[in-house]
């Protein structure tokens, strides 16, 4: 079927259909439904069914895009959804970032310094003479 259907309330109460799925058990259980109706069950046209994956069902290209873009700008939603995926980006950006400057970068040279040190093992070398060496000279 690939849609939704909405029915009326009043028709449901009457009619009282039932989801069954036939006498085999083969039956989709909406057909059962629908024919308890025992009408004529009609689609709005605008809905393109299709039942090829590669073409799914509802209106592609820019009669989907008038859609999305009537419903993102006719609301007072409009400023909420990039908020929502922009905020928690910057958040997790900027933890990455003060991460890896803080955290790791100093790491990662403390290790090279220490594989420097010992590839010139029979030098020797001054504690002032590695990198990121600070001296107390004020």
């Amino acid at each position: 079927f690939n849609g939704a259907t909405i029915y009326p309330i009043k028709k449901i109460r009457e009619k009282n259909p039932q989801y069954d799925v036939g006498e085999d058990g083969q039956r989709c259980e909406h057909i059962g439904f629908n024919l308890g109706f025992q009408t004529a069950m009609f689609m709005n046209p605008k809905w393109a069914m299709n039942v090829h994956p590669a073409n799914p069902g509802g209106p592609s290209g820019w009669r989907a895009m008038k859609n999305v873009f009537g419903f993102l700008f006719a609301t007072k939603l409009t400023f909420i959804f990039p908020l929502q995926i922009l905020l928690p980006m910057i958040i997790y950006v900027y933890a990455i970032m003060v991460l890896g400057m803080e955290l790791l970068y100093p790491l990662l040279i403390r290790i090279m310094v220490v594989a420097i040190v010992k590839t010139k093992s029979r030098k020797i070398i001054r504690r002032s003479a590695l990198p990121l060496h600070t001296s107390k000279e004020t």
